[in-house]
């Protein structure tokens, strides 16, 4: 009987380096193919484990570095989208967190989090692939080990994000800055040869100004806007 079970797994284990048979020996050691790598970081076998040996399993560069693109590379398609699924339900969250404290958290914030559980699941999630078959998270919603809800978690997850970003306050000031390029040009009326150069982009002020330039006279005038829709502008 041991016979056999040692003859499948080496045949599971064909073609793996012997870095990846290392570490599947270490995950076998502290308990890790029957439970999840976080319970069995807490058993005395992980505890008198190097650390060396301890980052070998727990800690993957290429999927602190890659995220949810490692997984696919692995071949780990449903663990992969559901992570891409996470990352944007995170980042969804924490644009909330944005909006409601009126600042812009830094970028590292946001793939900090998913890049370190990443890092922390991907050997012990490559072992259970390739020794036990497995595509899903024990205790994952049926529905999401499904074809269709793998596929309805990441467009959804980037959905809202998407529907989210319009709530930030920087996403206001852009489409501002768009409106007002829009405006910004040469103008030239047809009734009379006047030339009135419109510009709410002047980078040196705090607040957008408008410059006409009339054909007639030579110079320039500033005024502040009065509003993103209306010129405070005359010709004189």
């Amino acid at each position: 009987m041991e016979e056999t079970l040692q003859t499948g797994r080496d045949e599971r284990q064909q073609g793996l380096s012997k870095a990846w048979q290392h570490k599947f020996d270490l995950l076998e050691k502290v308990g890790a193919d029957h439970q999840s790598i976080y319970r069995a970081m807490g058993t005395a076998d992980y505890k008198a484990l190097g650390f060396r040996d301890k980052k070998r399993i727990t800690f993957n560069l290429w999927a602190f570095i890659f995220g949810p693109l490692y997984y696919f590379v692995k071949k780990m398609w449903g663990k992969g989208l559901l992570i891409l699924a996470f990352i944007w339900l995170l980042a969804t969250a924490l644009t909330l967190v944005e909006v409601a404290l009126g600042f812009t958290l830094p970028d590292v914030v946001f793939w900090i989090p998913s890049s370190i559980i990443c890092a922390q699941l991907a050997a012990h999630d490559y072992y259970r692939k390739v020794m036990k078959d497995e595509t899903a998270w024990p205790g994952t919603p049926d529905f999401f080990t499904k074809s269709l809800g793998l596929i309805i978690a990441p467009i959804g997850a980037l959905l809202l994000l998407f529907g989210t970003l319009f709530l930030t306050p920087g996403f206001g000031e852009e489409m501002e800055q768009y409106q007002l390029e829009d405006v910004s040009g040469v103008w030239v009326p047809d009734y009379d040869n006047t030339m009135v150069r419109v510009d709410f982009r002047d980078r040196d002020s705090g607040y957008p100004t408008a410059v006409l330039t009339p054909l007639n006279q030579g110079k320039e005038t500033k005024c502040p806007s009065i509003s993103r829709f209306g010129l405070c502008l005359r010709l004189q």
